[in-house]
């Protein structure tokens, strides 16, 4: 993608997809592939007024370790802040945007 169809695909999901607000938290979920645009996407809504964006990176190779090293006690945990964090989303000022697709990783 373009710098410029980046721009305008964040500019349409923060202001269509989510309508952010000022004052919004937003939590975006992106692969490690998607930073760019995650990135762009952050930009985007703290223009917009964010009073927060938070990331949290999604690395299929991490999950891969825990189902294959985890003790079964880490293949059950809870995380008690995850628990918090899925209460929040049901608050009208936290906005989750998730990043899905394959992309080719340029390092």
């Amino acid at each position: 993608m373009s710098e410029e169809d980046i721009s305008r695909y964040v500019e349409r999901v923060a202001n269509v997809g989510i309508a952010i607000r000022r004052g919004d938290v937003v939590v975006l979920r992106p692969s490690l592939a998607h930073r760019e645009l995650a990135v762009a996407l952050a930009e985007t809504c703290y223009r917009a007024g964010a009073a927060a964006v938070e990331v949290e990176y999604d690395d299929p190779r991490i999950d891969a370790a825990r189902i294959r090293h985890g003790s079964k006690q880490a293949l059950r945990a809870h995380l008690p802040w995850r628990e918090a964090q899925a209460r929040a989303f049901g608050e009208e000022r936290v906005e989750l945007v998730q990043f899905h697709g394959d992309f080719e990783l340029d390092v």
